[in-house]
């Protein structure tokens, strides 16, 4: 009698690790890179503007960077939320 046969592998479980690791993680390298940079942008275009409007977005950013982390919290909760009950069932 034949053996049954084998499940598919895991590569989170049975992968190489650092190749897993990096494979998951470049694409938010990638975004958190295109981030950085238009922040940089925004802030030389401002900085070209004058002192008065990089005063002024030094005193926005700490409320704009709250409402950004705020909205990628409630985000990546609703999602992970959606997804849970179905991967659970199989």
């Amino acid at each position: 009698m034949s053996s049954p046969p084998r499940p598919a592998a895991n590569a989170l479980l049975d992968g190489p690790i650092l190749r897993t690791l990096l494979s998951l993680a470049w694409p938010n390298a990638l975004a958190f890179s295109a981030g950085t940079l238009v922040a940089i942008a925004e802030t030389s275009y401002i900085g070209s503007l004058g002192i008065e409007a990089l005063a002024a977005m030094a005193l926005v950013f700490p409320c704009v960077m709250l409402t950004m982390s705020m909205s990628g919290a409630a985000m990546g909760g609703g999602v992970s939320s959606a997804i849970a009950p179905r991967a659970r069932r199989g």
